[in-house]
């Protein structure tokens, strides 16, 4: 079934137009206890056509709403294609993170609580708590300082929750743009220091030390909040499909990227980094092992930050000169890597 975003209908004793019981809806309604479904909302639909979101307003339930994830890869959709298989693998993650990993996290790092999960004809399905009757029903793509000041604490507090976590029903390597997922991103690059260093910044940030989660699309969309009125603003996250092992400095940099232009993230960097490090340093509550860790992390942001500009210069095939902070820092990086400029 496809609607347009925002599209209200009723949906009376769970049957559609046809009378016809959707295949979905019975488990999940039993999942959760409800008599029954009065209303289905869209809330958008996935990238690239994989499926929709669905906002469930329900019947004689403990809660009056939750949210629906369903995924149905299109139909004209080579299967052998890298991207297809990644995107498909992607939401099998999604839902093992949730349903192994999520419940155990608790206001510092605030995510949907997992409710059900399975499969029907129409594709697989995964159903959530609705952050928006619960407290956090603002979404931004555009942060201000307090707003990302709050996501950059739930950043680190994640990393914290997860140090040294052993995960192997998730990706090896967390995020959706690291080297291994995107070779052709890399062949597209034009020959240069950023295309002959991008294997060695990879191995750097996948072998480092300290390991933990990482949630692997950390974007300003992906974040939830509390409205203005509440003090303090909080926030919970969405969106796991890409969530895994890796160094903590590969979401603050993505999250950084996000926030701030190139003219814009010299000035500005600097005091989230020293942020995220106080705050992952008292979520710890070891001293010493704080220390260790943000030595290490510390000199890795850059190596973070070039490892997502080689991905997106390549994704994008954008003109490097418009990219003069993250050349800096590349030109930085050269030395470290014992790598000579072209």
């Amino acid at each position: 079934m496809k609607m347009p975003s925002n599209t209200r209908i009723c949906w009376p004793n769970l049957k559609n137009a046809n009378n016809v019981p959707r295949p979905w809806l019975t488990p999940i309604v039993d999942a959760i206890g409800a008599k029954g479904l009065s209303r289905i909302e869209t809330v958008q639909t996935l990238w690239k056509g994989y499926g929709q979101i669905l906002r469930l307003q329900l019947e004689g339930a403990p809660m009056g709403s939750v949210i629906l994830k369903q995924i149905a890869p299109p139909a004209d959709t080579s299967g052998k294609s890298l991207s297809h298989q990644r995107k498909v693998r992607s939401y099998q993650i999604e839902r093992t993170w949730y349903s192994l990993y999520s419940n155990g996290l608790n206001q510092t790092c605030r995510v949907p609580r997992f409710l059900a999960q399975g499969q029907s004809q129409d594709g697989d399905w995964l159903l959530l708590e609705d952050l928006d009757p619960v407290g956090y029903p603002e979404r931004r793509r555009h942060l201000n300082s307090a707003e990302m000041a709050a996501v950059v604490s739930w950043l680190a507090h994640f990393h914290a929750s997860f140090l040294g976590q052993v995960a192997p029903e998730l990706w090896e390597e967390g995020s959706y743009w690291h080297l291994e997922t995107r070779p052709d991103e890399w062949q597209a690059l034009p020959h240069g220091p950023l295309k002959s260093s991008a294997p060695a910044i990879a191995t750097k940030l996948k072998t480092c030390h300290f390991q933990t989660l990482i949630h692997g699309d950390a974007k300003p969309a992906n974040f939830c909040f509390s409205t203005h009125k509440t003090a303090p603003l909080q926030v919970a996250a969405v969106d796991f499909q890409y969530v895994g092992r890796g160094c903590g400095m590969k979401d603050l940099a993505y999250f950084l990227s996000a926030c701030f232009s190139e003219t814009q993230a010299a000035a500005a960097i600097p005091g989230y980094l020293e942020l995220y490090f106080d705050t992952l340093a008292q979520a710890l509550g070891n001293p010493s092992l704080a220390k260790a860790i943000i030595a290490e992390w510390r000199e890795l942001f850059d190596f973070a930050w070039a490892d997502f500009y080689r991905f997106e210069l390549g994704w994008l095939g954008a003109d490097p000169r418009d990219y003069p902070f993250s050349a800096e820092i590349l030109r930085g990086l050269i030395p470290k890597l014992n790598l000579s400029q072209p």
